[in-house]
């Protein structure tokens, strides 16, 4: 998965579980993601696992899988 952007760059990598949450800003419950960022996502330098909601997301194929066994 990957976070929709209008570039190129953005995050992407592995969900790894999900919860239901209250997101305040739409005041209704929606499923969060866990994400475990790719090694060569961007911000993976800092960071290595981030959430989303679900409709931040979007499916995302990539030819190089990343090594997610660090």
């Amino acid at each position: 998965m990957r976070w929709i952007s209008v570039d190129e760059e953005a995050d992407w990598g592995k969900v790894i579980g999900n919860f239901y949450n209250y997101e305040p800003h739409q005041r209704c419950w929606m499923w969060c993601y866990l994400i475990w960022l790719a090694p060569n996502s961007k911000s993976a330098a800092w960071c290595q696992f981030d959430t989303a909601w679900e409709e931040e997301l979007e499916k995302f194929d990539n030819e190089e899988t990343p090594d997610f066994d660090r």
